[in-house]
């Protein structure tokens, strides 16, 4: 064998070597995407499978879902109520007033951060091209027992949340008072919850 041929061969291996690595690469990132998850139907039965999770903004339109059998599917919120992977739980609910319109889907699913009596939900927005902030907006919206969404989001006069929990009327005046500050409504859910359940 030649030098140019012994070149030849060992390039061919080597390019080959490489070309393995990137496919066995391709294919163990496909792998580590999918992650244990489940989904809720609309009449509450449970299926276990595997989730290829998506960004903020898709995992509210739809979800990919592996069954136990290797079948495939995407599901939209009009064909299961719910699902979860990873610490994160999506309920289906009717797309936020403000945000709903002729062209957009009567419901979503909406990332579940506390679940009681009221439950609090996060709805993701894009931003504008023109805002300087960066990141994905959010908007937090509140379900009361009554089954009513309320948007209790920041960018509201912080008053106007108030009025949402005013069937517990001591905790509605330590919100309008600054007793609370915007960031903690997780602890005002708490409060809520806990005081609902003693009643």
């Amino acid at each position: 064998m030649t030098r140019v041929c012994r070149y030849r061969f060992f390039r061919e291996v080597f390019v080959s070597f490489l070309v393995s690595l990137v496919f066995m690469g391709n294919l163990l990132a496909q792998v580590s995407e999918d992650t244990h998850g489940y989904i809720i139907s609309y009449s509450g039965d449970t299926t276990f499978g595997q989730i290829s999770p998506g960004n903020y903004f898709r995992d509210q339109k739809r979800i990919r879902f592996t069954d136990v059998y290797g079948v495939k599917t995407i599901y939209h919120s009009d064909r299961i109520a719910g699902f979860g992977y990873g610490g994160k739980h999506y309920i289906a609910k009717p797309t936020p007033y403000y945000f709903a319109g002729l062209f957009s889907d009567s419901t979503i699913f909406l990332l579940r951060r506390i679940q009681g009596p009221a439950s609090l939900y996060r709805f993701y927005k894009q931003r504008s091209l023109f805002t300087l902030q960066k990141g994905p907006s959010y908007f937090e919206l509140v379900e009361k027992p009554d089954g009513k969404l309320y948007e209790v989001s920041l960018a509201f006069k912080w008053k106007r949340v108030a009025t949402v929990f005013a069937d517990y009327p001591e905790l509605a005046r330590e919100i309008e008072t600054g007793l609370y500050k915007p960031e903690e409504l997780d602890k005002i859910i708490d409060t809520y919850n806990q005081w609902y359940n003693q009643r």
